[in-house]
């Protein structure tokens, strides 16, 4: 799957929901000259990746859980999560 915060600035999120009710954060492509320079390749190396976490060969992908929404905003967007503290878990 591919996420797309403020599309236009070309930032692009490869992920794919593995196990279920898990994300699992796969590439980051940052900037316009990257998107268009690297995301054949990283489509591939993605697929590439879930194949192993699928076969259980990919050690590196270990589990990083948040216990809510504004931990795991705070992680990823500094300074920019607003008021809204969700207690759901997010893994």
């Amino acid at each position: 799957m591919e996420l797309r915060p403020g599309a236009p600035d070309g930032i692009r999120i490869l992920f794919a929901i593995e196990p279920p009710d898990t994300a699992l954060l796969i590439a980051v492509l940052e900037g316009l000259e990257a998107v268009q320079d690297h995301y054949s390749q990283a489509i591939l190396l993605a697929a590439d990746m879930l194949r192993r976490v699928r076969a259980g060969q990919a050690p590196e992908a270990a589990a990083h859980g948040y216990d809510n929404m504004r931990s795991f905003l705070e992680e990823f967007y500094p300074g920019n999560h607003g008021d809204d503290d969700n207690d759901s878990s997010i893994q």
